[in-house]
């Protein structure tokens, strides 16, 4: 470092002292190459607070798991999963265990598949899709906004084909699957406009883009294809759906179709899981059912069936849905005036209800064989 004496007759001063140019030169190169750095670590990592450097917000769908064909919900939660698979979704909610390279859900929260091959339990988890069973697995499925995505853990002693769950309702027709539905369509039985034009309103008002009313019986039968592509509500007295070559048929496939009851005569017989014969209801009873192979497809509607005031009440608990009033991811449910709600497949006590009473009205449940039968088709 370079000093000078102070010239004579001036007072001491100390000298400013530089670095070299060489030495300007480097600094400065230091100096951009640490803000070169810096720009690049920016316009990788970006700044938290630019919209392009955000985390997406993803659209809304709620994420149900339950267990016996939704009568028990183990979650039920709304969650930010649009555009992401059904198994991240599921992931968001609770502890899941996979095989196959995710495409076999194992254990959902500990609750475990029990099925190792011949004699053992058949109990397994089953993906839906908007109240409808899905095609693919869950980790090929993307989450769209809206969606209700459901994980049910049941058995599939009597088939593992069991694609609608009515209690989903509306979302069915709301969301559709694979893809919207073009149109919904309520037909209704004799007397039953009024019924079926509320429920279409309600329809409307809930998202659903396109619904029309119309008769039941007009010259067709709506379940051998009359109105293909569309979602159907058929809403109609037991004896009436009785007529149609449509309904006998599903009636006559009911364990390859995943159905739980059989009507017949007016009388609704309630099956198990097992495909045992579990309960009776006569008198006055209402229904609530998907009638598969998949909505928009030949022979698949949502009916809402019954005797008097029991078909009041299938109509009745169907809207109160609505309102997202019950979570219950219900397969399907009968209803009886005076003894509630039956949620199929029926698994509580065998008996027989709605037999007429000798002083009017109905008499109490009648026990049936407790040795339940098996129903043959």
């Amino acid at each position: 470092m370079a000093t000078s004496s102070p010239m004579k007759g001036e007072g001491k001063k100390e000298l400013l002292l530089l670095p070299s140019a060489g030495k300007r030169r480097g600094a400065l190169s230091f100096i951009a190459l640490a803000l070169l750095a810096l720009l690049a670590i920016w316009a990788v990592r970006g700044c938290a607070y630019l919209p392009w450097n955000r985390e997406p917000v993803r659209g809304v769908a709620r994420i149900t798991v339950s267990r016996d064909f939704g009568k028990v919900v183990l979650r039920d939660q709304r969650v930010e999963a649009a555009g992401i698979s059904a198994l991240e979704a599921l992931k968001k909610v609770a502890k899941v265990e996979t095989a196959y390279g995710g495409g076999f859900i194992v254990s959902i929260d500990g609750l475990a598949s029990t099925y190792r091959g011949e004699g053992s339990r058949k109990l397994d988890w089953f993906f839906y899709v908007n109240g409808q069973m899905a095609e693919t697995g869950a980790a090929e499925y993307t989450v769209r906004e809206g969606d209700r995505i459901v994980f049910d853990y049941h058995s599939w002693e009597l088939s593992p084909f069991t694609p609608f769950l009515a209690g989903c309702f509306p979302q069915p027709f709301l969301g559709g699957y694979p893809a919207e539905p073009q149109r919904c369509r309520v037909l209704h039985g004799e007397g039953l406009g009024v019924e079926a034009e509320g429920l279409a309103v309600s329809l409307r008002e809930a998202g659903v883009k396109e619904v029309v009313t119309g008769p039941l019986l007009l010259g067709g039968d709506p379940l051998l294809g009359d109105f293909p592509g569309e979602y159907l509500v058929l809403l109609a007295e037991a004896g009436e759906l009785e007529t149609l070559e449509g309904w006998r048929r599903a009636m006559a496939e009911a364990r390859s179709r995943g159905l739980f009851f059989h009507l017949e005569g007016g009388k609704l017989t309630l099956l198990d899981e097992r495909g045992n014969r579990a309960g009776e209801l006569l008198g006055e009873w209402g229904l609530v059912a998907g009638l598969t192979p998949r909505m928009g497809e030949t022979g698949s509607a949502l009916v809402i069936t019954g005797r008097g005031k029991g078909l009041w009440e299938a109509w009745e608990a169907l809207r109160k849905r609505l309102d997202n009033e019950d979570p219950r991811p219900l397969l399907a449910m009968a209803y009886l005036e005076g003894e509630g709600e039956f949620p199929l497949p029926w698994e509580g006590e065998a008996a027989r209800w709605g037999l007429p009473s000798a002083h009017g009205g109905t008499a109490p449940k009648q026990e049936v064989n407790t040795e339940r039968e098996r129903w043959s088709e």
